[in-house]
Order: structure tokens, then C-alpha cells, then sequence
């Protein structure tokens, strides 16, 4: 199978990206049962011989907070630091680095008013997000300074500027926190 490329280098398949997905979804919570297409759980255990992830990007919490669901499973600061800590386990002892974006504004006000600022008061509490340093280095990359509103396409979603913000967000960040040595 032919892999995509992205400026002029193979882009890697082994990542995993859920779009419209709650964060109380992708921990399998029986809330939102997806039957059979899994959670977190079930796919770390494809990764086992593959790859071992060192750097994670997280950009969740618009959907949980959109969806108006009970607050028991909208604790989106909570389930962003659960899934954080399953990955770390199941790889322990390999390092881990999690950059949680404080969220880009949608057509939810909630995003703005409730979501994004418990997640900057999250880290404005703990520079570490509430995890300890052993389980995963975490910084937040802020997509809300700068992002246009008219970036969104349908109100909610990034058109191609927006795409083109968040990717410039997520390469400095990870630039900054997630490069390792050079690859041999």
C-alpha cells in the first residue's frame, strides 16, 4: 500500500485521529457506546509491534460540550488526562509528551466560555496539567489567541485558514516540546 506524502516525506500511518468524537467516547465510556469501533483501549493494542507513540497531540472537548451531555460524562479536563495516562501506561517507561490545545472557537459558545478556560486554568493550576512528570511531560498549545471565528467554514469547523493556523500551532509546539534526537 502506497503511503501519502507531505513535502516531499512519507507522512506515517501510525497515528490515530477521530473526528466528531467526545473524549468520554474515545475512553470507551458506556455512555457513548460506539459498539464496535472501539476505544482507546482497543486500539493501543494494534500499536504494541508497531510503535511506541512519544509525542501526542489532543484536541478535544468542542464535541462533549456541544452535545449538552449529563456533566458526569462531560468532565472533559478529567477524561483529557485519563486518556494522557492510558497511553503513558501502556507504554511505560517510554517518554511521553502530550500537548492539549486549549480549543479553537466554534459554534458552540460553551467552547469559549466554559472549555477552554477550564482547560487553561487546568494547566494555570498545574504547569503539568494534573499528572505527574513520570507519566507524560504536557503543555498546552493555545489555538484560541489569533483564530479567526471566519475561519470556520460551517461556524464550526476550520476552512483551510484555520487549517493552515492550527497546523503552524501544533509544528511550533511540537518543534518546542516533542523533537527528539535526529533520526540516524
Amino acid at each position: 500500500e502506497s503511503q501519502p506524502e507531505h513535502a516531499g516525506r512519507p507522512f506515517p500511518r501510525h497515528h490515530e485521529g477521530h473526528p466528531g468524537w467526545t473524549s468520554a467516547q474515545i475512553l470507551g465510556s458506556s455512555y457513548h457506546n460506539m459498539g464496535d469501533r472501539g476505544s482507546l483501549d482497543v486500539w493501543l493494542d494494534t500499536y504494541d509491534d508497531v510503535c511506541t507513540p512519544t509525542c501526542m497531540l489532543v484536541h478535544l472537548g468542542t464535541n462533549d460540550i456541544c452535545t449538552q451531555c449529563p456533566p458526569e460524562f462531560c468532565d472533559v479536563v478529567a477524561n483529557i488526562r485519563e486518556i494522557i495516562s492510558r497511553v503513558a501506561a501502556r507504554f511505560d517507561g517510554a517518554p511521553l509528551t502530550a500537548l492539549v490545545a486549549s480549543p479553537i472557537p466554534s459554534c458552540c459558545s460553551d467552547v469559549g466560555d466554559v472549555l477552554a478556560p477550564a482547560i487553561q486554568a487546568a494547566f494555570a493550576a498545574d504547569s503539568n496539567f494534573g499528572l505527574e512528570p513520570s507519566v507524560a511531560n504536557v503543555s498546552m498549545v493555545d489555538m484560541t489567541t489569533g483564530y479567526e471565528e471566519l475561519w470556520n467554514y460551517d461556524g464550526c469547523h476550520p476552512d483551510a485558514n484555520g487549517e493552515s493556523f492550527m497546523a503552524a500551532r501544533w509544528f511550533e509546539a511540537i518543534q518546542q516540546h516533542c523533537r527528539g534526537p535526529p533520526a540516524a
